[in-house]
């Protein structure tokens, strides 16, 4: 009876250091593969990012030389030209103004001498090429990725360093977020400064 009883409890011990093995096993190699997937999205994230601050360059060179080109065009045909009056509107205002959203003052369109109706969004004004436009077409590609992506910008500066060149930079601000592990995110802090030439096709009006 008691010999009986003893194996019992010994297959009993035996059986609860197998349960405890196997429970252990799991939970590491749970850990194990949760590991495996934090890193890859991490990695997808810093590649995303960087992905990013180098668009970020060719974009605002692009809205920058739009923006000039499409500034030079708005003084020469508009006698109420805010550039005309107004010093922050060159130095910051408008020009990044016209970047980001296709507009002066809040206006998408200005009216020329001879009458004709003129709208910032013209292909052969700013068109397609504004910050706006990037910043969605990120934003949904971080959704499609399975981020959450935000982008704020300041501290803008519009400046002419020689007579050949203008300077425009920014401070780009990163917040990127994974949609299903809250352990992996970034922000970022990216200067962006680019200098477009001054040309033919800047100032074609």
């Amino acid at each position: 009876m008691r010999k009986g009883f003893f194996f019992t409890l010994l297959v009993f011990i035996l059986f609860l250091l197998v349960l405890i093995s196997v429970t252990a096993w799991s939970r590491i190699r749970e850990s194990q593969e949760e590991q495996v997937v934090v890193s890859m999205r991490i990695n997808k994230m810093n590649e995303f990012a960087e992905m990013i601050k180098e668009d970020a360059e060719r974009t605002t060179l692009l809205s920058g030389a739009n923006a000039l080109r499409t500034a030079a065009a708005y003084v020469a045909y508009n006698n109420e030209s805010k550039f005309l009056n107004n010093a922050d509107c060159f130095q910051k205002d408008c020009i990044y103004e016209l970047m980001y959203n296709a507009t002066i003052g809040g206006e998408e369109n200005y009216t020329k001498m001879d009458g004709n109706n003129v709208s910032f969004s013209d292909s052969d004004q700013m068109g397609n090429f504004t910050l706006k436009n990037w910043d969605e077409r990120i934003v949904k590609l971080g959704d499609k990725a399975g981020f959450n992506v935000t982008i704020y910008r300041d501290n803008i500066g519009v400046y002419q360093s020689d007579p050949w060149s203008v300077k425009i930079g920014y401070n780009l601000y990163l917040n990127i977020t994974d949609k299903a592990l809250d352990s992996v995110f970034r922000r970022d802090l990216t200067p962006i400064l680019v200098t477009i030439p001054l040309t033919n096709y800047t100032y074609g009006g």
